[in-house]
């Protein structure tokens, strides 16, 4: 749920639907709550002093369970759930009720992820928005060079991760996992290496030509953060100074006390090999990880 106030930077909904970061973890918008009751007959009231002459309401409410209740202290035929003229709004928070009426193309109606106006109707996974909003909060941006670009995204089934790079222009992407991977409509740019990651590490460690080749580093695979780290380190020959470097910290624990400690001790060791370290929990993140990012060191021999 996302409440937009009159001060609110992000104006309206017509921009929260845009915002790939946002969308996708929203069902419902509440926007014009400018009215404050105390009591759900006290925003019921209000509704009533606040109602246009002869505007119909289509009443929207949350928790939706206040619904019925603020209908029934209505007048009559004051409401209805398709013919309507207005849109009311009454948004139970803390021992108070927000509240507001507007036109119905002032508000967005409808669970976003069930609507054809929400960005998740795309054909892609909502993986590619994990790592799209990862990199904003980053603030990586590609340099105009970026089709001569190599990335290896480690754990990279369905194929999301791959699919966000080969869209920013990466020029070849090494997408590894043993799961199935999407690499159609990619040109040949993405190549799914049907192995582990520490597979397809070795393989182009074995390789001369393959020495600081890697632009980017992602790792989204589903492992402890200290072997996610292992594999990092493993890969620090063919990882370029300055690549940009995602990975996910995934927590496996029974504990919280063992999750926090192998979660602090291994973005101490990640900032020993990646400048500007950041640790953040993204929107799209689970609660049960975070999502680190950095650029490669020049690693001393």
């Amino acid at each position: 749920m996302l409440l937009i106030g009159g001060d609110s930077k992000l104006r309206d909904w017509q921009t929260v639907l845009n915002d790939v970061n946002l969308c996708h973890v929203l069902k419902r918008i509440y926007t014009n709550l400018t009215e404050v009751a105390t009591s759900v007959e006290g925003a019921a009231d209000l509704l009533r002093e606040k109602c246009p002459a002869g505007a119909v309401l289509r009443l929207q409410t949350f928790p939706s369970r206040y619904q019925k209740t603020i209908a029934d202290y209505l007048p009559e035929g004051m409401c209805h759930p398709r013919d309507y003229t207005h849109v009311a709004q009454v948004v139970y928070i803390d021992g108070l009720y927000l509240l507001g009426i507007c036109q119905p193309e002032e508000c967005y109606i409808g669970n976003i992820v069930e609507t054809s106006n929400g960005r998740l109707t795309d054909s892609v996974c909502k993986a590619e928005y994990k790592l799209a909003e990862a990199f904003r909060r980053f603030g990586f941006e590609f340099g105009e060079k970026r089709d001569e670009m190599t990335a290896i995204d480690v754990g990279a089934s369905p194929g999301g991760w791959s699919r966000y790079l080969y869209n920013e222009g990466v020029g070849r992407i090494i997408a590894v996992d043993k799961g199935e991977v999407d690499c159609s409509k990619s040109d040949g740019k993405i190549e799914h290496w049907d192995m582990l990651g520490q597979e397809a590490i070795q393989k182009l460690l074995e390789h001369e030509g393959h020495r600081e080749s890697l632009d980017v580093y992602v790792c989204d695979a589903n492992l402890p953060p200290p072997e996610s780290l292992a594999m990092l380190r493993q890969a620090s020959e063919l990882i370029k100074p300055g690549a940009y470097v995602v990975v996910t910290f995934k927590n496996p624990y029974k504990r919280k006390a063992d999750w926090y400690k192998a979660k602090e001790l291994s973005f101490d060791d990640f900032s020993t090999i990646c400048d500007h370290p950041t640790e953040v929990h993204l929107l799209a993140n689970t609660p049960n990880e975070t999502t680190v990012g950095g650029r490669w060191k020049k690693q001393l021999d």
